[in-house]
């Protein structure tokens, strides 16, 4: 059987006092509202990549000791394409916000964290429900798969797992593990608040 293989992407959940930052987009690219962030290149760390997506799309500087790791979801978008994606939260930042890439996106926008539009990217929706019930992965599929759309504990214990052996491999260098290792299994506790896994895809096992 042919293993899975993902494409790592990462998030920014940019915050303040009940409300995060959401990028409006453009007609010509899905229209509604999306998140800072995009794909790891090659060879980059999860880390480097979420603070240099910010600069690139809303023209801000976080720093790496700033971000804090608080969800992994493997998003299934289709047969040939999964993603892998981390969402850091960061509550501060430098320089002044607004759209560098007008030809992807609208303009910034806080908006309620209690209330998100409507219009929200269906997986980045599902990741902030189940980060605030204090899950530190989840599963989404697109709307083909509805029903797949639930708690999977064995195949998160699994994953969570593979990626922890991944971060004991990289124990030796100077930034942090991916999950916090503490925790009894992908649905408990919180992530801790740094990562580097290289590369661009990663094989992993079935699960119950």
């Amino acid at each position: 059987m042919e293993s899975t293989r993902f494409i790592f992407t990462t998030r920014i959940v940019l915050s303040r006092p009940g409300e995060v930052l959401l990028l409006k987009r453009r007609k010509s690219h899905g229209k509604g509202y999306s998140m800072p962030g995009g794909t790891v290149e090659r060879g980059e760390s999860i880390l480097k990549a979420t603070v240099r997506e910010c600069k690139e799309e809303i023209g801000i500087t976080v720093y790496p000791q700033d971000l804090q790791l608080i969800h992994v979801q493997r998003h299934y978008k289709g047969k040939n394409r999964e993603e892998l994606v981390y969402f850091y939260k960061a509550e501060r930042y430098t320089g002044e916000l607004f759209v560098r890439e007008r030809q992807k996106f609208k303009k910034v926008k806080w908006k309620p964290l209690a209330k998100l539009p409507r219009k929200l990217s269906g997986y980045i929706r599902h990741a902030m429900r189940e980060w605030q019930k204090d899950r530190a992965f989840s599963e989404y599929f697109e709307k083909d798969r509805p029903e797949d759309n639930q708690e999977q504990p064995g195949f998160a214990t699994v994953i969570k797992q593979q990626l922890d052996t991944l971060a004991a491999s990289t124990d030796d260098t100077d930034e942090p593990s991916p999950l916090n290792r503490n925790t009894d299994n992908a649905h408990n506790g919180h992530v801790s608040d740094a990562t580097t896994v290289a590369g661009s895809t990663i094989p992993l096992g079935g699960g119950s």
